[in-house]
């Protein structure tokens, strides 16, 4: 996630990612929030996985944030 933003605001004129996962997947909500997405929405009881209907969490990283992020 970390390499998709540095390569998506240095290389490309980007000026917002957008990103999800479902709920219960905590492994990617960690690497999202350690690549700075925050969370912005979710759609409730959207996708059925393993026998239950799960949330969409959609996330979000600016360029202005991800900029304030990589000078610290």
């Amino acid at each position: 996630m970390q390499l998709r933003a540095a390569y998506a605001f240095t290389q490309l004129p980007l000026r917002k990612l957008k990103s999800s996962y479902y709920d219960g997947n905590a492994a990617s909500g960690r690497a999202q929030a350690a690549a700075g997405y925050q969370e912005v929405g979710r759609y409730r009881a959207d996708h059925w996985v393993d026998g239950e209907w799960r949330d969409e969490i959609l996330t979000e990283l600016l360029r202005e944030d991800w900029e304030k992020m990589s000078s610290v």
